[in-house]
């Protein structure tokens, strides 16, 4: 599939939260930041949850976390959350290293959105959309890959290129306990 950006695609949408923050609670698989890091829910730089049937990805987002200027307000984060087949859930839970971009245009192509998970006084979120135009994904230029350039490129072969450069993203830790409910409740076993 031909992946290319949009200038024009800019303003994030408001919506209401639907889903909670991942935490160690939730959270199927993660990593947490290597050094303290009070800008985050409970330390966590990106992970996986599934949250009403739907599979979440989590990424830290510090361009979008509130500054805090009073220790009462420590507790502020920010989150870009990517909705996620089943599919790469599932290589993400058998500790596949699944890169970024994967992540990114799997929520685009599936989904059409991705969200912004805002906490300062309050939760909020905000998302923006891809659309296809023919058989090409059309995504936000301000969030795609910087190396993506300005031709129009394969899905396929900017993931081949990216891999080549950089390998696939580190396995994520998995949360056995919160991953043993899931699979009981799965199976109808309580």
């Amino acid at each position: 599939m031909i992946v290319t950006r949009d200038k024009a695609i800019k303003t994030l949408t408001k919506c209401e939260p639907f889903i909670n923050v991942i935490s160690d609670d939730n959270a199927i698989a993660f990593e947490k930041h290597q050094e303290e890091y009070k800008q985050s829910s409970d330390q966590i730089r990106n992970g996986l949850t599934k949250q009403n049937d739907q599979y979440y990805f989590f990424e830290h987002d510090i361009i979008n976390t509130p500054r805090s200027f009073s220790s009462r307000y420590y507790e502020s984060f920010a989150y870009k959350v990517y909705p996620i087949t089943n599919d790469l859930a599932e290589r993400i839970i058998k500790q596949e290293g699944v890169s970024k971009w994967e992540v990114l245009f799997n929520a685009f192509i599936n989904y059409q959105k991705i969200y912004t998970m805002i906490k300062d006084y309050e939760l909020k979120m905000n998302y923006i959309s891809s659309y296809m135009l023919g058989d090409k994904l059309v995504i936000p230029y301000g969030i795609s890959p910087s190396d993506m350039g300005d031709e129009e490129t394969t899905i396929e072969a900017y993931l081949t290129k990216h891999f080549k450069r950089y390998g696939n993203g580190e396995p994520l830790q998995i949360n056995k306990q919160v991953l043993r409910e899931l699979r009981f409740n799965e199976l109808n076993i309580v």
